[in-house]
């Protein structure tokens, strides 16, 4: 049994360094209140933080994504969230920073209803693709 512990406290020590140093950012959103409810930063990939973001209007919000991705990434994204079938949906798209400038995001988004007459709370893991210049 003390092995078993001791292996137990190895492996969490492992996945906790690992997600410890991961430049990853998690953001969380109520489709029931439809607003984000949790941010893992002070600011998003824009460089706005989560009151500022969710007194945005909807319009105000598309502005961030370029505009070649908002033609692709959209109409994807609103098919998967009206889908029950499909849990989770990737994403390749450039978002506007904090100083104009677009940066390339991946990122993947999953649904998540305790019950299935539940309005989903959509988690969004994502991250800075490095190593590439976007216009």
């Amino acid at each position: 049994r003390k092995l078993v512990e001791i292996a137990l406290k190895q492996s969490e020590q492992r996945y906790r360094d690992i997600f410890t140093h991961m430049p990853m950012r998690v953001f969380q959103f109520e489709k029931k209140q439809m607003k984000h409810t949790y941010w893992d930063t002070d600011k998003n990939w824009c460089g706005k933080t989560i009151d500022e973001w969710n007194a945005m209007t909807y319009e105000e919000r598309r502005s961030y994504l370029h505009p070649a991705d908002l033609q692709i990434f959209e109409p994807r994204y609103l098919e998967w969230m009206n889908d029950e079938n499909q849990t989770h949906l990737k994403a390749r798209f450039r978002i506007k920073n904090e100083i104009g400038e677009y940066i390339l995001i991946e990122s993947r988004f999953f649904k998540d209803a305790p019950y299935p007459e539940e309005l989903p709370t959509i988690i969004q893991l994502s991250w800075k693709v490095e190593g590439k210049k976007e216009k």
